[in-house]
């Protein structure tokens, strides 16, 4: 069984798209989308967080 390929992944990705505007409709669709943005954004600047500690810890360590 092969890795899906980038014209699979549009694809799956299409079909939840359209699931979810028949189940839950056009008009939620922008803030579902923004929250779901804010989620990923929050992740993100969460990681980097982490990676900065982790950097300033291993530098603190270092010198040591």
């Amino acid at each position: 069984m092969g890795s899906l390929g980038a014209e699979e992944l549009y694809l799956i990705i299409l079909f939840f798209l359209v699931l979810f505007i028949v189940f839950f409709g056009i008009r939620l669709f922008p803030a579902i989308m923004r929250a779901l943005g804010k989620g990923v954004r929050e992740y993100k600047d969460a990681k980097s967080d982490v990676k900065e500690n982790n950097n300033v810890n291993t530098d603190e360590n270092s010198n040591k």
